[in-house]
């Protein structure tokens, strides 16, 4: 059950994440983190998708840890 405060307030909350996303690729602070699981098709498509948001700028890519 939502508190009245929480829906007062909610809406200051909402993020749009696509955006949030893409803005900090734009901005040149992107960050991938690679998980142990990812397969190649998996690790292509994450690589292929920060540079079509990247706007040019740098990312930073974490290799996983086991």
């Amino acid at each position: 059950m939502m508190s009245d405060e929480a829906k007062t307030y909610g809406h200051l909350f909402e993020v749009d994440h696509d955006a949030a996303l893409r803005e900090k690729f734009a901005s040149g602070q992107g960050v991938i983190e690679l998980q142990p699981d990812m397969n190649d098709a998996m690790l292509l498509a994450v690589v292929k998708q920060a540079v079509s948001i990247c706007d040019g700028k740098p990312f930073l890519v974490v290799p996983a840890t086991a």
